[in-house]
């Protein structure tokens, strides 16, 4: 499922585009559980979950984070 998601992304020319649409999953305890992270599709959004402490890494880079960072982290979680 990843590899075919980096595909698509690349013949769309979006790989290299800043992720525009996400949120931060925080608990009753205010807790931050990691990013929700929304892909745009042909159709649909595709939801990929990065969990806490590894959101950490996308969140401190000096520039936005791109569709290429955030599918080439090992601890992403493709949801259905």
């Amino acid at each position: 499922m990843l590899s075919t998601l980096l595909n698509i992304l690349k013949q769309a020319n979006k790989l290299d585009l800043p992720v525009e649409k996400y949120t931060m999953l925080i608990n009753e305890k205010t807790e931050t559980e990691g990013i929700l992270c929304f892909v745009p599709m042909e159709r649909k959004e595709i939801k990929v979950l990065l969990p806490n402490p590894y959101h950490k890494d996308l969140l401190e880079l000096s520039t936005p984070f791109t569709y290429k960072h955030l599918l080439s982290h090992k601890e992403v979680i493709i949801l259905k």
